[in-house]
C-alpha cells in the first residue's frame, strides 16, 4: 500500500491498461462482477 499522502505523478494517471486477445465476456466479468466485502 503506498504512503497516505503519495500523490500520483501525471504519467501514472494517464497511463493506459490494454487487455490484448481479451474478448467482451472476459472484459465484463473482469469489470462489472459483484465485489464481496468481509468484515469481522
Amino acid at each position: 500500500m503506498p504512503p497516505r499522502d503519495y500523490q500520483p505523478s501525471k504519467a501514472e494517471i494517464e497511463e493506459e491498461f490494454d487487455m490484448p486477445g481479451a474478448d467482451i465476456k472476459t472484459v465484463r466479468s473482469a469489470f462489472f462482477r459483484p465485489i464481496r466485502v468481509a468484515t469481522k
